[in-house]
């Protein structure tokens, strides 16, 4: 689900039923930075890198065209995408 939150921001959240198989890798267009606002055991995944843990209040630069992957945590996770 994504949602508008201001005019550079987004919310989108992302259910821990959601099937893993749907969290592939990719890139995006442009940098991205992004807060985590809830989820617990979600990590992130850049290229030719390990696995992270991604953290409630923590800030996160995704760098353009990178490619990258979410893998899913216990609980539902919520961030905000700046």
């Amino acid at each position: 689900m994504v949602r508008p939150y201001n005019h550079n921001r987004t919310i989108r959240k992302f259910y821990r039923i959601l099937n893993r198989k749907s969290l592939v890798w990719h890139k995006d267009r442009e940098e991205r930075k992004i807060v985590i606002i809830r989820g617990q055991g979600w990590r992130l995944q850049m290229n030719n890198n390990f696995p992270f843990l991604l953290e409630e209040g923590c800030e996160y630069f995704i760098p353009k065209m990178v490619y990258h992957r979410l893998i899913k945590g216990k609980t539902n996770l919520t961030i905000k995408i700046l």
